[in-house]
């Protein structure tokens, strides 16, 4: 069976981490994993790992959505290679795969990774799902939901997002490491991994430490992933005087490490699909303290962490306070988190679901 993936980007992101966990787990079923990219993601840290994972990339940049070169190649590519199955992710790949498919009589199935409703083309890419897409896949309940009354003739399969088990670093290697994020490796440290844009609330994070360093002045935030946003949140931690207690690093290629590294991870994300971030969070162990947002409620249960309302700063700090004060239940929720996450959010079985559904498709033809 020849499958290709077809979306937007390659840059950091949680669809786009999908794709290496996908050419992880094709290479282990001696399937080749074929990926196109609908911008130049060469260069790029998940177009590196998915290489290096055994995928085939594949780039048709566009100047935008109707760029009539950019789709002229990709139909090409689409009518030479003879695709079984065309699997497309994000809007821009939704709304050109799946004219692609109709065009080369591809079956096309769509995986969809938010539910955000002001997403850019999300009524163009709608309209198409439901003219030409065969099955719809959902990473989590919330977005089947947010899906469920623009799709009404469509069944929404939920696949959850898998993750891989995230190793624990050597101790020396930890300390060092907490020095070089931290200054000290002796602080406190929150982590919290993703692209930094408004609805990831990075400003409502921000006033939590501002609340939080007053009475534990240990804290120190450190904040991974590409600035996306119009503004510069470093200007904003300039003005909350939190230089001493926030530290941005930009892209990483380590966020396991990190992970490992850290004490306590913190989302404050405004809506969510299922994020990888939490999972791989969970993956390593660490407690977490997150917004209800999405299908974080889904993940994070009184068991493997703490959720706070969206958009309350007050409320994070004072469930961070408890973590940081309750060593004993913080360990244990990070014990709990790790073997949920591992149990329930398996690569090889995630996997078998998607083969499932293309086998399915090709049967239907």
């Amino acid at each position: 069976m020849r499958i290709v993936q077809i979306i937007d980007t390659l840059y950091v992101g949680g669809a786009e981490q999908m794709q290496v966990y996908y050419a992880k787990a094709a290479m282990m079923r001696n399937i080749k994993p074929v990926i196109v990219s609908l911008a130049d993601s060469k260069h790029s840290l998940i177009s590196k790992y998915a290489r290096h994972e055994g995928a085939e990339i594949i780039e048709f940049a566009g100047n935008n959505l109707f760029d009539l070169r950019r789709f002229v190649r990709l139909l090409r590519f689409l009518q030479a290679e003879k695709f079984d199955v065309i699997h497309v992710h994000l809007n821009y790949a939704i709304i050109l795969g799946t004219v692609a498919g109709m065009l080369t009589n591809t079956p096309v199935v769509v995986t969809l990774h938010n539910s955000h409703k002001s997403e850019g083309w999300r009524k163009l890419a709608v309209l198409l799902i439901n003219i030409g897409i065969k099955r719809v896949i959902a990473v989590g309940k919330s977005v089947s939901i947010s899906y469920e009354n623009d799709l009404p003739r469509k069944k929404i399969r939920i696949v959850p997002n898998p993750v891989i088990p995230i190793q624990s670093i050597d101790p020396t290697e930890r300390i060092a490491l907490r020095r070089e994020i931290a200054f000290d490796p002796n602080r406190l440290i929150l982590l919290n991994v993703g692209r930094i844009s408004i609805e990831k609330g990075i400003d409502d994070l921000l006033q939590t430490i501002n609340i939080l360093r007053r009475t534990h002045p240990q804290v120190f935030l450190v904040i991974v992933g590409r600035n996306a946003s119009s503004g510069d949140p470093a200007t904003r931690i300039k003005s909350l005087n939190l230089q001493n207690h926030v530290r941005m690093l930009g892209t990483r290629s380590d966020v396991p490490r990190l992970l490992s590294a850290s004490d306590v991870y913190v989302s404050s994300s405004l809506s969510e699909g299922m994020p990888i971030t939490i999972l791989e969070a969970m993956a390593a162990g660490l407690p977490i303290v997150a917004t209800s947002v999405g299908d974080i409620p889904n993940l994070i249960t009184t068991d493997t962490g703490l959720l706070v309302p969206a958009g309350d700063p007050n409320a994070m700090a004072d469930k961070l306070i408890y973590i940081i004060d309750t060593p004993g239940f913080s360990a244990e929720l990070g014990r709990n988190a790790k073997k949920y996450v591992l149990e329930n959010h398996n690569l090889e079985t995630w996997f078998d679901e998607l083969m499932k559904i293309y086998k399915n498709v090709l049967l239907e033809r």
